[in-house]
């Protein structure tokens, strides 16, 4: 296990064996070697193993060693997340913590407000929370404040902005979600710094959301189709190009044209399935896609 340096306090280490995101680990290259020694470097690694992961496992300067995850901030979304998922995985995650979403959501707020490393951390967990289509918790007026606050203090920062995107998406704002992708893509056009080309799919797809939740969809089409091609030939599968895939499908069925919905789903199957869409993908093969779903949250599930 080899880090590899990216700055004076950022350190990638790369995808290997079941990986299935590179790690990334805020430190100065003394506090790396503690992080290594405390063991804290190995679970980096196994959290980039976990199903559902993209981008990166991420590791702060203070983590220290967790029950299967470096711990910061990790224990409140176990709350959270052990009050509010179903079967199995609620019931191992409240062997942990007693499950309480309430408590993890108050948790998480306590460090937004009063912690130092950990709170841009914790106020980006919340806003995730509130950005879940249909959660009890949701809260997207809130999500776009805060996205909103984190996008002017990191103003170069793509993923601030495209959590600020989620939550215009969250809130049905339709006509800024639209702004902010163009602007977005202007970036990667422009090659400004951490706008890699590889985000092209997740911006196009989030425009095209926004012009498939007004039911415009020649746009709609247009631009999941321009997503899916960001896969380029490649037998290694991307997230949001995937997504495309089934969002054309769901296009054709709400347009009464089942064939074809049929053609982008089956496409969308041929891919490793990294992140649970089969089950998804599987149940429009059975039936279509129908208005009483639409438009549904602007990540893949």
């Amino acid at each position: 296990m080899k880090f590899e340096k990216l700055d004076n306090c950022r350190w990638v280490l790369p995808k290997s064996g079941d990986m299935r995101v590179p790690g990334l680990v805020y430190a100065t290259e003394e506090m790396l070697s503690q992080l290594e020694r405390d063991k804290v470097a190995a679970q980096v690694l196994n959290v980039a193993c976990l199903p559902g992961i993209t981008g990166y496992s991420f590791a702060m300067p203070d983590a220290h060693w967790g029950y299967g995850f470096p711990i910061g901030g990790v224990a409140a979304m176990f709350q959270y997340y052990a009050g509010t998922l179903p079967g199995i995985v609620q019931w191992l995650a409240k062997f942990i913590v007693k499950g309480d979403a309430k408590k993890g959501i108050e948790d998480l707020k306590l460090v937004k407000e009063h912690g130092r490393i950990n709170a841009t951390i914790a106020e980006l967990l919340l806003i995730e929370i509130y950005t879940q289509t249909g959660s009890k918790y949701a809260n997207p007026a809130l999500a776009v404040e805060w996205s909103g606050q984190l996008k002017k203090q990191y103003p170069a920062h793509p993923m601030m902005q495209f959590v600020y995107i989620v939550s215009l998406y969250e809130d049905k704002q339709w006509d800024k979600v639209i702004g902010e992708t163009n602007d977005y893509i202007k970036r990667i056009n422009e090659k400004a710094p951490y706008y890699l080309e590889e985000y092209r799919g997740r911006a196009l797809v989030a425009q095209a959301s926004a012009y498939f939740a007004q039911k415009k969809w020649s746009e709609a089409l247009r631009l999941f189709t321009e997503a899916a091609a960001t896969m380029n030939g490649s037998k290694e599968p991307k997230r949001w190009a995937v997504w495309a895939l089934v969002r054309l499908g769901q296009i054709y069925d709400l347009q009464g044209h089942r064939d074809m919905a049929l053609g982008e789903y089956k496409k969308a199957l041929k891919y490793d399935d990294l992140w649970g869409f089969k089950k998804d993908i599987k149940a429009y093969l059975s039936k279509p896609y129908a208005l009483k779903e639409f438009p549904g949250q602007l990540p893949p599930p």
